[in-house]
C-alpha cells in the first residue's frame, strides 16, 4: 500500500507515519513521499500519476500552508474520485463553537453550501482571485461550518485526531481499505 502524507508540523508528520507502519495492518504501508503543504499534497498526487505510481491512501492534516488539506482533498477528489483520503487533525466537533456567530452564521445551510460549492469551483480550476475565499478552510470558518463535516461532505474517507493513537489509525485505515463509508476516531 503507498501512502502520501501532508502535515506541516514536523512531528505530527512523522506521527502519522509512525502509526501507519505499526499499526499492524495486512498490508504494510510504504510512504511513498511526504509533503508540508496542501499544494504539495497535490503535486505529489499529480507526480504519481504522471509516474504511473499507484496512490493507495493519501492522509492530509486539515490546516497547512500555502493551501489547506481540505481544499487539497477537493482537488485530490476532482482528480480521482475514488482516491482515499484521510483527513489527519487536532479539529474536533468543538471547534466551530464558541466563535462569533454574527453575520453568514444566520444564512441558511443551503446557502452556506451553495457559497461553499463556488469555492470549490475556484479550487479545482486554481482560480485565486484576490478579495474572493479561495480555500475551503477560509470557507469554514466563514460561514462557521465544521470542518470534519466539511470533509465528510467533500467525500473524506476517514478522519484521525491528533495525538494518534496506533489502534486508532488501524481501525480507521482498515475501514477505509475495505471500502467503508465515513469514519472518525476522535481520540
Amino acid at each position: 500500500m503507498k501512502v502520501i502524507c501532508c502535515d506541516d508540523n514536523s512531528l505530527h508528520l512523522s506521527l502519522i507515519q509512525s502509526a501507519l507502519r505499526n499499526a499492524g495492518l495486512k498490508t504494510k504501508p510504504e510512504i511513498w513521499k511526504t509533503g508540508s503543504s496542501g499544494q504539495q499534497a497535490i503535486d505529489l498526487y499529480l507526480e504519481a500519476k504522471k509516474s504511473g505510481v499507484q496512490i493507495d491512501l493519501v492522509t492530509l492534516d486539515i490546516r497547512m500552508p500555502v493551501l489547506d488539506g481540505l481544499s487539497a482533498l477537493v482537488k485530490i477528489k476532482s482528480i480521482n474520485p475514488l482516491q482515499r483520503v484521510v483527513m489527519a487533525s487536532s479539529e474536533d466537533e468543538g471547534t466551530v463553537e464558541g466563535k462569533s456567530r454574527e453575520g453568514r452564521d444566520a444564512l441558511p445551510e443551503r446557502e452556506k453550501f451553495l457559497l461553499l460549492d463556488k469555492v470549490k469551483t475556484r479550487v479545482i480550476s486554481g482560480d485565486f482571485t484576490p478579495g474572493k475565499i479561495s480555500r475551503i478552510l477560509d470557507a469554514c470558518e466563514e460561514l462557521f461550518l465544521d470542518p470534519i463535516e466539511i470533509a465528510k461532505h467533500f467525500k473524506a474517507n476517514g478522519y484521525l485526531h491528533k495525538p494518534y493513537k496506533v489502534e486508532n489509525v488501524k481501525a480507521v485505515i482498515e475501514h477505509v481499505m475495505s471500502g467503508g463509508g465515513f469514519l472518525a476516531k476522535v481520540g
